[in-house]
């Protein structure tokens, strides 16, 4: 998409540098199979009618927490205390990539279906909640979750039917 498209660098930075290329596309492996795995896994939870044992609902919230605790630690590790040198972005860059972009949707989604979980990411991941306000800083943040905001306002009202 970056090729037939010609977006910013910044979203794929496919020139810049193949480490930069190979950071993203990591992250983006892994964003695969852990926090999207996880978001899917409460999705289903709360917008189907499958029912999941309690064994794989233990084994969720043990991925997930890993999932978390990895975002955290290694591909968020620089969101409380950017400098010059790493910027507060996945993977350290200055700037958002589309790696940012496939994480924060994700995880926004989790907070929108579980808004209690809001104060468990401040004070458990303190480089995730850093990374949220620095997300919350991009254009059109407001206007593009508008709707999620809304939807998730009516599914946590005590009278929703969903």
């Amino acid at each position: 998409m970056v090729r037939t498209f010609k977006v910013d660098s910044q979203w794929y930075p496919e020139k810049e540098s193949i480490t930069n290329t190979a950071l993203v596309d990591a992250y983006l492996d892994w964003h695969h199979h852990n926090t999207r795995s996880a978001a899917n896994f409460v999705a289903i939870k709360f917008f189907s009618h499958i029912r999941h044992t309690e064994v794989e609902t233990k084994k969720f919230k043990k991925q997930l927490a890993n999932a978390l605790h990895l975002l955290d630690t290694f591909w968020l590790q620089n969101a409380q205390t950017p400098n010059s040198d790493k910027g507060p972005f996945i993977g350290g860059f200055q700037k958002p990539s589309v790696a940012d972009l496939s994480c924060y949707s994700e995880l926004i989604n989790l907070l929108v279906i579980n808004p209690t979980a809001v104060e468990d990411f401040h004070s458990q991941y303190k480089n995730i909640a850093a990374w949220f306000k620095h997300m919350e800083q991009l254009p059109h943040y407001e206007s593009i979750h508008k709707v999620l905001f809304s939807v998730g306002k009516k599914l946590n009202s005590p009278t929703s039917k969903m």
